[in-house]
């Protein structure tokens, strides 16, 4: 096991600036032998001070050695370098360099101000004593992007080992490890914490939704025994059998809307059948147009879809109560192969009025289950639902 003991941001800064210090390092040196040799543009140092020395020195000239020569009288000079200050291809403190048989030349005429006279600074160097300074640079390069591949692939090797311990963890049943960089050590304790409170909240969902279909069902099936075992009696009278019906509406009704709420909690794959929503939407709606309902379906032909009966009930359900509570109650249903629309006018007496929400949150909740999308739109004095679904099978 590894300790969690570095960051991830101070391996990256240690490894790469490590990497900055040998460039450093590497180059500095580079740049010293390449002025200590004059392998670059440093030869103009050396002649500058070379004419400067001899003003201010006053030093006899001619001065002649193995490969300087530094004259104020241009008689001194070789006779082709007289032929270019004839030719005034030497200009006056500028660098001149050129080859002459197998020495490279460099020429410097030197005057320090007007009333000076000139002084003519030469140095010449054997070609193949004069190291070129490109070999040097490649040699440089090489060992640079060596030492960079190396830092950059272990660093990125290690990374990669590490982000595969997380991936790990998305098995549901790993267990805990520990990572040698504090940020994935801390994503994956977020990782863990959350698998626990995920794992901790389907368990309550469960023994919930066991409680609820327990504690529902069951007095759902005494009801529906108890108004078997009435219809059963002879003895009954005639007025008690319109009670009966309406207990039996009752006891339907209270059956599909439990069964709704329940698949909120736990829907089961199975469960989703084709239904036909055209039939669904006309039955939904019949049982509120005793309480006022104005319903008006817009469709071109019978729409079959593929969903859970009770919960698109309780969803039509609580469309047509808001349209009730909060409309004039006339509700227009336009209903199409992938979508419908449901839209009525608002009354301004109450636009204002505040309800509990759940008529929403159940919609919300209900689209969510089925994956089916929502858009609402409130553009007085109309109001708009559209739910898009699935295509049709």
């Amino acid at each position: 096991m590894m300790s969690n003991n570095q960051s991830l941001v101070n391996y990256l800064i240690a490894r790469f600036g490590l990497c900055a210090l040998i460039v450093m390092f590497l180059w500095g040196c580079m740049a010293k032998v390449s002025y200590d040799f004059a392998l670059d543009e440093t030869a103009a140092h050396y002649l500058f001070y070379d004419a400067e020395q001899a003003v201010i020195q006053n030093q006899v000239l001619p001065y002649i050695d193995d490969f300087k020569l530094i004259t104020s009288d241009e008689q001194d000079l070789p006779a082709w370098a007289q032929s270019l200050w004839k030719a005034k291809l030497l200009p006056i403190n500028d660098i001149y360099f050129g080859n002459y048989q197998e020495d490279a030349v460099y020429i410097l005429p030197y005057q320090h101000d007007a009333d000076t006279p000139m002084i003519f600074v030469m140095h010449y160097f054997d070609e193949y004593e004069s190291a070129p300074i490109l070999p040097f640079l490649m040699l440089l390069m090489g060992a640079l992007t060596t030492i960079f591949l190396y830092v950059i692939g272990k660093a990125a090797y290690r990374i990669k080992q590490q982000t595969r311990l997380l991936e790990q963890l998305i098995t549901p049943e790993h267990k805990a490890l520990e990572f040698k960089f504090i940020e994935l050590q801390n994503i994956a304790d977020a990782l863990l914490i959350s698998r626990k409170v995920e794992r901790y909240a389907q368990q309550k969902d469960r023994l919930l939704s066991a409680y609820l279909s327990h504690e529902v069902r069951t007095p759902l099936t005494q009801i529906r025994h108890s108004l078997a075992r009435l219809q059963q009696l002879d003895n009954l009278p005639f007025e008690s059998l319109s009670i009966i019906e309406q207990l039996e509406c009752a006891q339907a009704n209270l059956t599909e809307t439990s069964t709704a709420i329940l698949a909120l909690w736990h829907l089961n794959p199975h469960e989703i059948k084709p239904i036909n929503l055209s039939a669904t939407i006309n039955t939904v709606a019949a049982l509120y147009t005793t309480h006022g309902l104005i319903h008006n379906l817009i469709t071109t032909k019978v729409t079959f879809i593929n969903a859970h009966q009770p919960l698109v009930s309780l969803l039509l359900t609580q469309v047509y109560r808001n349209a009730l509570q909060h409309g004039n109650g006339e509700v227009t249903t336009t209903l199409s192969h992938t979508r419908m629309v449901f839209s009525n006018p608002c009354i301004a007496s109450k636009i204002d009025t505040k309800g509990s929400g759940l008529g929403l949150l159940l919609l919300k909740q209900i689209c969510q289950k089925l994956n089916w999308h929502h858009e609402i739109a409130h553009e007085p004095p109309l109001f708009s639902l559209e739910v898009i679904f699935s295509k049709p099978i």
